[in-house]
């Protein structure tokens, strides 16, 4: 299966996993203990990890096509499909706030 989430360490050793996203996951990066998935058309989630190394999901990003994320200071760019790329405030993960559209005639 395509869907899912699975982290591992530097020693390849699977610390912990999240079975239940959205769709299959394209790009997945971690910021500061954030996790943010971009999952295709289930959109960006996003996920912090606990004490006991498990994944809970902490918000969602609904948009049409969540294909690739960069994380540059406290700010989320999305690349959302020929829908172009936005941009997101993350200053607060659990409450992701929309900053900005950049339209594409392009696939993104």
């Amino acid at each position: 299966s395509y869907s899912g989430i699975k982290i591992f360490n530097s020693n390849l050793k699977l610390i912990t996993e999240y079975k239940d996203t959205s769709g299959r996951c394209w790009t997945v990066i971690e910021k500061d203990g954030t996790i943010f998935a971009a999952c295709g058309k289930g959109g960006v989630e996003i996920f912090q990890i606990d004490n006991a190394n498990k994944l809970k999901k902490i918000a969602k990003i609904e948009i049409e096509e969540a294909r690739d994320l960069v994380v540059e200071d406290d700010y989320l760019y999305i690349a959302d499909g020929q829908n172009g790329i936005l941009i997101y405030n993350i200053t607060n993960p659990w409450s992701p706030q929309f900053i900005r559209h950049f339209p594409s005639a392009a696939f993104t």
